[in-house]
């Protein structure tokens, strides 16, 4: 089985990147894991997809070899950040001989911030978006890490407190179950 993930923030060292990384050191041993890179895609254009950049086609087939797409998004002005949303457009489309790289897959998504609210309002939304798109979503626990910034150790790691450690265990269990039994 293999999972990959598309981290929501671009940053160098963000927290849902070291989410990202918790994830995966959490999965199983017969689960294999990468992350898929957003920051090269070019803004979404119809007038690209006759025929879409390379980095877009790299991009749709490693979601299309997925078992499991993880999303990881902070929450920027109470919704998902721009990259990620245009990451979600161009794997969306279907064209010539490029089906829609998202339908049908099993999802889950997880996200951290600075911030004290967490991620709700950016996992909602993304949960709608993902529901409209037919991506199957394990619908809880959520994954919200709140106040990021304090809860990195000394070598720079995301350390989830109980409770977020617990539900992460949890939704990977159920979404893992769930593209089993698909």
């Amino acid at each position: 089985m293999k999972i990959v993930a598309i981290n929501g923030s671009l940053r160098k060292g963000s927290y849902n990147g070291k989410l990202i990384d918790v994830v995966k050191a959490k999965c199983p041993d017969n689960i294999t894991f990468e992350t898929a890179s957003i920051d090269e895609l070019p803004l979404f254009n119809e007038d690209l997809e006759a025929s879409p950049p390379d980095r877009v086609l790299s991009f749709k087939e490693q979601l299309a070899n997925a078992d499991i797409l993880l999303f990881a998004t902070p929450n920027y002005n109470g919704s998902i950040p721009g990259v990620l949303k245009n990451a979600i457009d161009w794997a969306s489309r279907s064209y010539d001989g490029h089906p829609n790289s998202l339908s049908g897959k099993i999802g889950m998504i997880v996200g951290a911030t600075p911030g004290m609210s967490g991620t709700l309002p950016a996992q909602m939304h993304l949960a709608e978006i993902l529901s409209l798109l037919n991506v199957m979503l394990a619908p809880q626990p959520r994954v919200m890490v709140s106040n990021a910034h304090e809860k990195t150790n000394e070598e720079g790691k995301l350390v989830l407190d109980e409770l977020n450690a617990k539900a992460l265990d949890s939704l990977l269990t159920r979404t893992i179950n769930l593209a089993n039994n698909q």
